[in-house]
């Protein structure tokens, strides 16, 4: 046989799967032809086909610089660098198809894979669109298009095209899960929780559903059923440690400390470098009173994640150590975790009553017919001080951290505008002047109250009040305490009115909320702003 003989001859063995037959003649043709791309190629797949990555690499390679308009095999070295784990050489090879190949909408998807996997989301993403513009009802297309754009956090877009691959395909069970994360972090927690049941209705035994499904549940403030599905996920998958810290997150806000101590400890048993998970069994065992053990848990956090807020503030609440504040990241993640049951975990668990004993004191010194003009809700949370003091207010602005308790607050239409950001921030950017300031559960998150005091006259009309609780201390100026919150004492806050223009008009010990059961005792504050400061 000559040369082309022996060739079709190999080809029709690679088809017939008589690969040893095949790559014996491959080599045949290459011992007198050591250039021929054709069989280079193709005896680059079988390698490739057996899993000898280097060889294939190196045959294929070989036919693509013997023959550079050879597209397939431009397109062949792609898919065996993808698969040795170098995303930028495969994408370069999917480059060299498209230029030879336009058409080719596999190259386009392919390349928009490597380019995903170096990291490139965002080329990804014009490669990705390049493909659908050549196989628009390709599902996995989608599918991946918008795995990427949901990387960007455009989460709208991302959304679409889940919705398109669910469209082309309605059994692609990913895509369903997908879009069910999608649409919980745009904060459409009940589409959310039908694209999961989507999912699980082709898969039932999908756990990371399961999971899934508890925590838009859970957001929604659905306990019960947010641990029936935590533990559906765990019936399935007893390993998925996620599933376990999530449980357990859930059988805190129920009370159930013991129980939610069980599946945090056996989320790090499961995996021993799960951060959160140390971290959320440091804050039941302090709650259980086991507080050598929360130290060990939130040392480990640390040691896990330098950088964790919570952990590092706990630490240092719970060692007696200094501080000023509390970490901005550990406030808002601490408010939008419980966003969902904030209002009855804080007045009905925890006693907490400031917001109505402010507006009695302020009733009861100021007089019934009081009126302000604009009044400043410092740490509005949900919207249970606008709602003490909206009747008295003609116009009424909160500002909180959190978006989760905003979006909240905003669903109560209490206030008449709202903010988020940091409080001290607002007031040094914010136009308007106020002449009533509130801050019912503030001061004990901020500590040292100087760069508030100190931006406060700037947005104050002359005579304004500011009106707020503190948890009380004596001695210091304030103190950080076990519980991660701070306590400022009477004479610190008479000295701040001292120093910043404020005269103190009421001061008045109250409960201020319940801390296993027992009640923090505070002071209520009344000052007015006279002008000027020292």
């Amino acid at each position: 046989m000559d040369i082309q003989e022996k060739l079709d001859v190999a080809q029709q063995c690679h088809r017939d799967g008589r690969l040893r037959e095949a790559e014996r003649l491959y080599r045949e043709i290459l011992e007198v032809s050591p250039n021929h791309a054709e069989a280079l190629y193709l005896l680059g797949t079988l390698a490739y086909r057996a899993g000898h990555l280097e060889t294939a690499a190196e045959l294929i390679g070989q036919a693509t610089r013997v023959h550079p308009e050879y597209a397939e095999a431009h397109f062949s070295l792609g898919n065996v660098y993808k698969a040795q784990g170098k995303p930028e050489q495969a994408a370069d090879a999917y480059r060299r198809t498209i230029e030879l190949f336009p058409s080719a909408s596999a190259a386009h998807y392919n390349l928009a894979l490597a380019l995903d996997e170096a990291g490139r989301t965002q080329d990804a993403v014009a490669s990705f669109r390049n493909a659908l513009d050549l196989s628009p009802e390709d599902a996995d297309s989608h599918f991946n298009l918008a795995n990427a754009l949901q990387r960007l956090g455009r989460l709208d877009e991302a959304a679409a095209s889940f919705r398109k691959a669910t469209d082309l395909d309605p059994r692609h069970v990913l895509a369903h899960n997908n879009l069910g994360i999608a649409l919980k972090n745009l904060g459409r927690l009940d589409e959310a929780v039908a694209a999961y049941r989507n999912a699980l209705a082709i898969q039932p035994n999908y756990a990371q559903a399961h999971n899934n499904l508890g925590i838009a549940l859970k957001n929604l403030g659905r306990l019960d059923e947010a641990v029936a599905s935590y533990r559906k996920a765990l019936a399935i998958d007893p390993n998925l440690a996620q599933a376990h810290n999530n449980l357990g997150i859930a059988l805190v806000e129920q009370g159930a400390m013991e129980s939610a101590a069980v599946c945090f400890q056996e989320a790090v048993r499961i995996d021993p470098g799960y951060a959160e998970a140390h971290n959320n069994l440091a804050g039941v065992f302090g709650n259980l009173n086991r507080m050598d053990e929360a130290v060990a848990s939130y040392r480990r956090t640390t040691e896990l994640d330098p950088s964790h807020p919570g952990a590092r503030h706990m630490l240092s609440a719970l060692t007696g150590q200094s501080a000023d504040t509390v970490p901005i990241e550990y406030v808002k993640n601490l408010f939008d975790q419980t966003s969902a049951q904030f209002d009855k975990q804080l007045v009905d668990d925890l006693g907490y009553r400031v917001p109505e004993k402010l507006r009695h004191a302020m009733d009861g010194h100021l007089g019934t017919g009081i009126r302000f003009r604009n009044a400043l809700d410092l740490g509005c949370g949900t919207g249970l001080s606008g709602a003490a003091f909206r009747s008295l207010c003609d116009r009424i602005v909160g500002i909180d951290i959190a978006p989760k308790i905003i979006d909240i607050a905003r669903a109560k239409n209490i206030y008449d505008a709202l903010h988020t950001g940091e409080i001290v921030a607002f007031l040094e950017s914010a136009r308007e002047k106020y002449d009533l300031f509130i801050a019912t559960d503030v001061f004990m998150y901020l500590g040292k109250l100087e760069p508030l005091f100190s931006a406060l006259p700037h947005r104050a009309m002359d005579g304004a009040y500011l009106a707020f609780g503190t948890e009380s201390c004596e001695g210091e100026d304030y103190i950080l305490r076990p519980t991660g919150r701070f306590a400022q004492s009477r004479a610190y806050i008479q000295s701040l009115a001292d120093r910043f223009g404020f005269t103190v008009e009421l001061c008045r010990e109250s409960e201020v909320r319940k801390e296993k059961d027992q009640y923090i005792m505070g002071d209520l504050f009344i000052l007015k702003y006279s002008g000027g400061s020292k």
